[in-house]
């Protein structure tokens, strides 16, 4: 009952938003609000994955790398990002923006293969048979290419052409790419483990990987900044229910301490 009740928490906290949007919410101060306290909760919930294990643990170190991607977001908010950072008008800000962007993503890059290779680090198989796995990877990397390919594009394009700002979509689009494309062994780790506490876990994980690559796309083809921020806020508050989840898994089955001893 509880993972399914971190499983309902994005839709409630989806629903809330909706709800505050039809009974009139000032947009842009709401949208304000949704953003910094999705991206809060998300780094909540990857802190208190990390915090679970001890120092030098494998998924200690994985988890960290998450929730510093969501961490160093927050500081180009609340600093650098144009037209919401206080510092956000300096001519300079563009660059530090994407820098930090790019830090961020590399960390979170990290994490992600750290995370999705934790079934080889605990000696275990994954469902399916090779050619399966072949098939799923090469599905993921397809849909991660319609949803964001335009976006890295465009954003690429603009960047080459002087427009520093863009480059926060460029670097963002680009790992969320990637981090798709990993998305077989949280997939296929979902299945091996299903029913488990571990299972849900990596099908929550998955589910904000993917709410990621939705919010790419709704960039990618323009769909408008309320569902923009609907699939943003699915993507970091299922980001906050995996850690929770995490959390959860290692103090209820002991073979995910011993995953992370790896």
């Amino acid at each position: 009952m509880k993972y399914r009740l971190l499983l309902a928490v994005p839709f409630v906290a989806l629903a809330a938003f909706l709800v505050a949007l039809a009974l009139g919410a000032d947009r842009a101060h709401l949208f304000r609000v949704e953003v910094e306290l999705a991206k809060s909760a998300a780094l909540f919930g990857c802190a208190a994955a990390a915090l679970r294990f001890g120092r030098g643990d494998y998924l200690r170190a994985a988890w960290l790398l998450l929730g510093q991607c969501y961490l160093l977001i927050l500081v180009n908010d609340v600093f650098f990002r144009a037209g919401m950072g206080v510092a956000g008008d300096r001519p300079w800000a563009p660059t530090v923006s994407g820098a930090v962007v790019l830090v961020a993503n590399a960390g979170q890059l990290v994490g992600t293969v750290m995370i999705a290779r934790v079934w080889r680090v605990a000696g275990f198989e994954l469902a399916g048979s090779p050619a399966v796995r072949r098939g799923v990877v090469i599905a993921a990397i397809a849909i991660a290419l319609v949803a964001a390919g335009d976006l890295v594009f465009t954003s690429g394009r603009a960047v080459v052409h002087g427009d520093r700002v863009a480059l926060v979509d460029l670097f963002s689009s680009v790992a969320d790419i990637v981090s798709f494309a990993l998305i077989a062994p949280f997939l296929l780790t979902a299945i091996a483990f299903r029913g488990g506490s571990l299972g849900w876990t990596w099908a929550l994980l998955t589910a904000s990987l993917f709410g990621w690559l939705l919010f790419d796309a709704t960039l990618s083809f323009g769909a408008g900044p309320t569902l923009s921020e609907a699939m943003r806020l699915l993507a970091c508050t299922f980001g906050m229910s995996a850690g929770l989840a995490q959390r959860m898994a290692v103090r209820a089955a002991p073979v995910a301490v011993a995953a992370a001893q790896g």
